[in-house]
């Protein structure tokens, strides 16, 4: 159970719709797929992106604290909220990288919430139904 030190690259939002701030931040781990699992579940990470872990390497403890350290000075992660950050992050325009439009199939999203549509719509149709029927044939619906 020794602690070792991760130097993770991952990919950071909450700077726009289909953008990302690329960012390293320090993690102290037993190994690189706990070092992966901890930076993508810290805040303001693309959780659910596929490639939002970039890179996993390991360093020695002078490095990581030099990260550390780096990271405690950015402003990007000093912000709580949106008014702090265009406050206090001027110059983050300069490091937000658009997403690859490869990333975003939207002819896939535009099926899969038609046929989500579609299915609820049936679902409530079916429920709707069986309320007139009940509502009509009051005396039948009761005898079951």
């Amino acid at each position: 159970m020794t602690q070792k030190y991760f130097a993770v690259t991952v990919k950071f939002g909450h700077v726009g719709q289909h953008k990302c701030i690329i960012k390293t931040v320090p993690i102290k781990a037993e190994s690189g797929k706990e070092a992966a699992f901890q930076a993508r579940w810290m805040p303001r990470v693309k959780h659910h992106d596929k490639h939002a872990i970039i890179n996993v390497k390991e360093i020695d403890l002078e490095a990581y604290l030099i990260l550390l350290i780096e990271k405690g000075l950015d402003p990007y992660f000093q912000c709580k909220n949106i008014q702090e950050q265009r406050n206090e992050c001027e110059g983050i325009e300069d490091e937000v990288q658009y997403m690859e439009e490869d990333e975003i199939d939207y002819e896939n999203r535009e099926k899969t919430r038609k046929s989500k549509v579609n299915f609820k719509n049936k679902k409530n149709k079916t429920i709707r139904n069986e309320h007139i029927y009940m509502m009509r044939n009051y005396d039948l619906a009761m005898a079951y």
